[in-house]
């Protein structure tokens, strides 16, 4: 069981979004409304609230009894976790400007979600994988929420911890609005995370993305905007790169490249219409809209494998290693481009084209060619020099799509 669990939490980590960052308290997804932007001042950071250990002991033992019961004991967790309880439930005197507002959130961050994860609740869900399904568990993941943090679970399985809406009151009297907007992209991320199907529920990344878009729109160079840029193109291509898989008389949806197997990269349709029944404003709408419309199609038979798909290339790019990016880091740029452009060019696809391989900026792809070159003549409408319909087959050695030329 737990070799199980080991090889489970590796197959979902590399899937998850991996930010554990600061939220705001409010997360009305449908309302983006956010009061005039006003200037940012360098603020004095206030002192830490000055506490003795017993009376923040006594008031974590209040506020959260579960929590002090399992860390009562352990020398090293317990004054740091009471100190900083004791501080979000004294916000009148602990948050006097923005900058106490950044120190709560980077404590959060930096140290009490480590600290917890690593020396307290990963340790328990290891001994006793069951933990988390009894009462006590389900108390202990409510009173994490009640200072900030959430517990992140596939399969049942203790993933982890993110960061939970917190001090939503404090953030509209003391918070810029770029600060705010920044929150609330992190809040959008944390309810990212988790569940055996990530995709299945989209809508942490329509929050991420509406509110990256404001930070983009109205704070370009701002450096809480620098800092969102990676995680809110991670979120995009979640929402823009998608197609369906045809097998066994089923019709499935997955994110992400040319990926076949439902588990764990599915999506429903279903997520898709919600998200732009939410965020009708948004600057992406009208690609996605367009995207899930006429979707790309793979389709499988029985016994003689995947059909040849026929892939409407807009551009041949390098396939160059990136640290941050993969391969095709640069044909991944040029979709973002477009996208941001409002042209609905979601892929960006490795594949073997001749004896090397690269990347392809792709508009869609179909299992029928009269269909791609439908696409093809309708993205040239605003691409009118795009590379045309490539024919593509799927090799089964390499487990890899290579162009037929």
């Amino acid at each position: 069981m737990q070799y199980f669990k080991f090889i489970f939490v590796i197959l979902v980590s590399c899937l998850l979004l991996q930010f554990t960052a600061c939220k705001s308290d409010k997360s009305d997804k449908g309302n983006t409304t956010l009061p005039k932007p006003k200037d940012e001042k360098v603020t004095a950071l206030s002192k830490p609230l000055s506490v003795n250990a017993g009376e923040a002991n006594a008031f974590l033992l209040e506020k959260t009894p579960i929590l002090h019961s399992i860390i009562k004991n352990n020398a090293e967790v317990l004054p740091v976790i009471a100190q900083y309880v004791y501080e979000l439930f004294h916000t009148a005197k602990s948050i006097k400007n923005e900058a106490d507002l950044q120190r709560l959130f980077n404590e959060r961050e930096q140290k009490i979600i480590p600290l917890l994860n690593e020396k307290v609740l990963n340790p328990l869900s290891t001994a006793d994988e069951t933990f988390f399904h009894q009462e006590n568990g389900k108390k202990l993941n409510k009173e994490l929420e009640t200072i900030g943090l959430r517990g992140v679970f596939a399969e049942g399985f203790y993933m982890g911890l993110a960061a939970f809406p917190m001090l939503g009151k404090e953030l509209e009297q003391h918070a810029s609005e770029v600060y705010k907007w920044y929150m609330q992209f992190w809040n959008g991320e944390g309810l990212s995370q988790g569940g055996e199907y990530p995709y299945m529920n989209l809508d942490g990344y329509g929050q991420m993305t509406v509110a990256a878009e404001q930070m983009v729109d109205k704070y370009p160079e701002h450096e809480y905007t620098k800092k969102i840029q990676q995680g809110f193109r991670d979120g995009l291509n979640v929402l823009t790169d998608v197609h369906k898989v045809i097998q066994g008389g089923e019709t499935n949806y997955i994110v992400h490249d040319l990926n076949t197997e439902f588990y764990p990269t599915a999506t429903d349709i279903a997520a898709y219409e919600k998200l732009l029944e939410a965020h009708p404003n948004s600057k992406y709408y009208s690609v996605i809209k367009k995207i899930t419309e006429n979707m790309s199609t793979m389709a499988y038979v029985k016994d003689k494998g995947w059909k040849d798909l026929y892939m409407v290339v807009i551009s041949w790019e390098a396939a160059k290693r990136s640290r941050d990016g993969g391969p095709c880091a640069n044909a991944r740029q040029k979709v973002y481009e477009y996208l941001d452009k409002g042209i609905d060019v979601p892929h960006a696809l490795f594949l073997q084209k001749g004896k090397k391989r690269s990347c392809a900026v792709v508009y869609r792809f179909f299992p029928d060619k009269k269909e791609a070159e439908k696409a093809a003549a309708t993205i040239k409408s605003q691409i009118p020099d795009i590379e045309g319909v490539v024919k593509t087959t799927f090799n089964k050695r390499s487990f890899s799509w290579k162009v037929v030329e």
